[in-house]
């Protein structure tokens, strides 16, 4: 996963976003501060979403069967009838 993509940037923001409000509306932190906490917050769920991201995986891909005349049929994995395999083409 990027590190500026959309969910990693919106984690940050919502992590942080206590002390971008303090730094951006209120002014009572600096906005140093606010930055540094809004850069280890985007670092941390950079992280986070990556090894989530890790443990699930992608998609499982479809399986090309053939039936008794020849013609491809497209199941999905888990669509399988039980005690049929699929034939790969």
């Amino acid at each position: 996963m990027r590190m500026l993509s959309a969910p990693v940037l919106l984690g940050a923001v919502l992590a942080s976003s206590p002390a971008l409000y303090q730094g951006l509306v209120t002014r009572t932190v600096p906005l140093e501060e606010a930055g540094g906490r809004f850069a280890v917050a985007l670092v941390l769920a950079w992280v986070a979403i990556s090894a989530v991201a890790m443990m699930v995986g992608e998609p499982p891909k479809p399986v090309v069967a053939t039936d008794e005349e020849g013609d491809a049929d497209v199941t999905a994995i888990g669509d399988a009838v039980p005690g049929e395999a699929p034939q790969a083409a």
